[in-house]
């Protein structure tokens, strides 16, 4: 009996931090502003309708390229992935710089990252405010149970 009441508690700890949600498939793609890849930009997929799951989201690389990581509340550790369903998706540019190195190389400290200093961007890659509006951005995502992949064209003047 005194071994059971020992061990229940690492069980409920074990067992009650697990990731707990709707099950998740692979979403990547690639974005692009006027046939421009937008480099180093969060991308973030907001459920709609009946669509479960809090959503997902991720950084754009140097190429454009991003996948995400799904939003699970009291989750332990980062997952890949989005349920299916239908999302809206909006593009922010980062509150820290994403084009740093996140780990250092061989036995280097990680470098502090500090509140960035506002830069002009460069010409071509600010994105147009409507695509940083959940409300208004036309950019819509309908993932299939198999996930798949979203290639998503920005226009410096949307319609």
């Amino acid at each position: 009996m005194r071994i059971q009441l020992l061990i229940a508690p690492f069980l409920l700890i074990a067992f009650g931090c697990a990731d707990k949600g709707p099950p998740l498939v692979k979403v990547e793609g690639t974005v692009n502003l006027d046939g421009v890849p937008l480099p180093f930009k969060n991308i973030m997929f907001h459920p709609e309708g009946k669509t479960p799951g809090a959503g997902a989201g991720g950084n754009t690389d140097a190429n454009g390229y991003f996948n995400v990581i799904a939003v699970r509340p009291g989750a332990t550790r980062d997952t890949l992935g989005v349920p299916p369903g239908s999302y809206r998706v909006v593009l922010n540019e980062p509150l820290i710089p994403v084009d740093i190195p996140a780990a250092p190389e061989g036995n280097e400290p990680a470098p502090a990252i500090g509140v960035p200093i506002s830069k002009p961007a460069k010409k071509g890659f600010r994105i147009p405010p409507v695509y940083s509006d959940p409300e208004k951005t036309p950019l819509k995502a309908e993932v299939k149970p198999t996930g798949g992949s979203f290639n998503f064209g920005l226009k410096s003047k949307p319609d």
